[in-house]
């Protein structure tokens, strides 16, 4: 995450609540929301190397078709198969339906063979065309995990209402506007 929008005076390394010289901080808890969002970056999923076109080796979070001790692999390829599946983990497996418009990016990122798969630019470049395609009610809808009882259509009306009112409280009140998805 770049913590600059919500720290701009810095922030202390062991501390979260302490400016880098030690000293509390005055307005306390910075919200995300508040300073116009952050951008968050998805890097080092545990088996880092530096300029290399061909790696070898099987450590890593993921169990991926072309982990090898033997045959090289491109650290690249692996990195967005990596992303594709904490996006399964993470995204689709949690959460009910809502979602679902991530799927086609998801396989489209976790093909078995490495060199079908796409580089990290060609999968952004499938998720803008996904993106287009989707309306703000789509991009900001309320999630509901899987691990809840089913909503009857009343309470789900309920919550939903409720969330898209505390939603255009904060769209009228905040001096900023959250950054939208990127293009």
């Amino acid at each position: 995450m770049d913590g600059r929008r919500l720290f701009p005076s810095g922030w202390h390394p062991q501390r979260w609540d302490k400016l880098p010289n030690g000293k509390y901080m005055r307005n306390g808890d910075p919200s995300r929301t508040a300073v116009g969002g952050v951008r968050y970056y998805f890097i080092d999923f545990g088996i880092s190397c530096q300029n290399q076109d061909e790696v070898l080796g099987l450590d890593g979070q993921e169990l991926s078709p072309e982990l090898s001790d033997v045959v090289p692999y491109n650290p690249y390829k692996l990195d967005v198969y990596i992303l594709g599946m904490a996006y399964q983990h993470f995204l689709i497996e949690r959460y009910q339906s809502e979602l679902d418009f991530l799927i086609p990016l998801i396989e489209f990122m976790t093909l078995g063979i490495p060199s079908g798969r796409p580089s990290a630019e060609e999968a952004f470049d499938r998720w803008k065309t996904i993106a287009a395609k989707l309306s703000f009610a789509d991009l900001s809808r309320r999630l509901r995990t899987k691990e809840h009882p089913p909503e009857s259509s009343v309470k789900r009306f309920t919550k939903d209402l409720g969330y898209r009112v505390a939603e255009l409280w904060w769209t009228t009140t905040s001096p900023k506007r959250p950054p939208q998805p990127l293009q």
